[in-house]
């Protein structure tokens, strides 16, 4: 057991730092034919700009969560905390990174962070669903402790398969993932881990009972990059391409979930790192934007003060660019970019 923590608080160190490599990050969301209108009058005062949304019903007070990134590391721990606190003083939202670690060894639950805030979610990835690595009574008791009030289930089938200590044969058995969901009796979002939710895979998830799904589509961190990254010996360039050219861009994946979601939550991520694309992918059909890359990168290159700023700057300037749009809250937003096409 003792040696199976060591060897996935290694990999969540290797992962932390090679997220901050310029090489595994993609080019981001290609948005560039997605037109806001600009009302240059502003003829909306930020104060009554409605930024407020739900996420499987838990309110937030901007369409923001920073996304999953790493637990089980004491690495990490200052990390996680800051994360929470940042969460906590703006009210928006925070998924931890996989609680894998901490559901083998529970003297790793510190350095998932301390603090609270309103909306928490922790992952899994679908390999410990599919293969029922722990009661799903356990999981749902270790996520109480993290303080969370829900869970993502990341589809992380291609990093496991790059992964030398991954699960080369994995695959998703629906009835097994719909008989967890149900007995979990929390919240359950799906999320992809890089190559995006879309097509069919968003009509066959939105039938289970999900309160959402996050996109994690093309151009973002790419972690088939990263998984190998860590192979030895490293497979060639032209098949890690192969492999990171599959999926969905961020605007199909966008309208696909929503289409398939209806009314349930549709959180768009996948290399989304500035205002602009935050605002028109909420123009686009999503409830809220999750970064997660940028605000680690921030933390480490600067420190928590720019990081803290640096969360406060997106949300202020995507505030400006809402504004100039002449909408005022994201009904609105969608309904104006609807009737400019």
């Amino acid at each position: 057991m003792n040696t199976q923590n060591n060897l996935i608080s290694n990999r969540k160190d290797a992962h932390l730092s090679l997220s901050l490599n310029p090489d595994i990050r993609g080019n981001g969301p290609d948005l560039s034919h997605v037109h806001l209108p600009y009302a240059a009058h502003f003829p909306i005062p930020e104060s009554k700009l409605i930024t407020n949304t739900k996420i499987a019903d838990i309110p937030l007070n901007f369409p923001l969560v920073i996304a999953s990134m790493t637990g089980g590391t004491h690495a990490a721990s200052k990390f996680n905390s800051f994360l929470r606190s940042v969460a906590q003083k703006y009210n928006i939202g925070l998924g931890l990174g996989s609680i894998r670690a901490c559901l083998a060894n529970p003297s790793l639950i510190p350095t998932y962070g301390s603090g609270d805030a309103p909306w928490i979610f922790g992952n899994i990835g679908i390999s410990e669903i599919i293969h029922q690595s722990y009661p799903v009574d356990v999981i749902r008791e270790s996520l109480k402790k993290l303080g969370c009030s829900g869970l993502y289930i990341h589809f992380n089938v291609i990093q496991e398969w790059l992964q030398p200590e991954g699960d080369h044969d994995l695959f998703t058995d629906i009835d097994i993932l719909s008989r967890f969901i149900d007995n979990l009796k929390l919240p359950v979002i799906l999320k992809e881990v890089g190559s995006g939710i879309a097509g069919n895979a968003a009509k066959r998830l939105s039938h289970l009972n999900i309160r959402g799904i996050e996109t994690a589509s093309k151009s973002g961190t790419s972690w088939v990059k990263i998984e190998a990254l860590r192979r030895h010996p490293p497979l060639p360039p032209v098949f890690v391409d192969a492999l990171d050219q599959l999926g969905y861009d961020l605007q199909t994946c966008i309208r696909d979930c929503r289409i398939a979601l209806g009314p349930r939550s549709l959180i768009a991520s996948g290399g989304i790192d500035n205002p602009l694309s935050l605002v028109k992918s909420l123009a686009l059909g999503a409830d809220a934007v999750a970064i997660a890359q940028p605000v680690y990168a921030a933390y480490h290159n600067l420190g928590p003060d720019y990081a803290s700023q640096w969360i406060q700057d997106i949300m202020n300037i995507s505030k400006l660019i809402w504004r100039s749009t002449g909408a005022h809250n994201i009904s609105s937003l969608r309904n104006i970019v609807e009737s400019n096409h």
